[in-house]
């Protein structure tokens, strides 16, 4: 499977790499009528993303799954600040596996693993 740019970089400043991520929340389990919500944030650093991320999976507000995150660049048009994006969207799942396994990140001492957090056949599915 070929990674796109949100994980293959180089010559960037990874502190400072803008990320524009789509949010799929989990519905709150005391309403089953009500249908997951999706949300865009942005998020700077990959450190800082990845430790963004990570706190959502672990907390089970997000499906690592259909969140998507894209990396993008700021660059001054005209004056303004602008969000240019430059890479295809990748699941969290596979931004959060790919940044970890190639020691891209730091991860803290309670070893956080990616897939403890997915559907084990989905997994496989989904190695990257």
């Amino acid at each position: 499977m070929m990674m796109n740019s949100v994980i293959e970089f180089m010559g960037e400043d990874p502190s400072e790499k803008p990320y524009l991520i789509l949010l799929n929340i989990y519905a709150p389990s005391s309403n089953e009528n009500i249908d997951n919500s999706k949300e865009w944030c942005i998020k700077i650093g990959r450190q800082n993303t990845y430790n963004f991320l990570k706190n959502l999976i672990q907390s089970e507000i997000i499906d690592p799954i259909s969140s998507f995150i894209i990396a993008a660049e700021l660059k001054d048009i005209e004056s303004n600040t602008k969000l240019h994006l430059n890479s295809d969207a990748v699941s969290v799942f596979q931004f959060m596996k790919v940044m970890f396994e190639k020691g891209k990140v730091l991860n803290d001492p309670d070893e956080f693993c990616i897939d403890d957090y997915v559907q084990e056949e989905i997994v496989s599915i989904l190695d990257v």
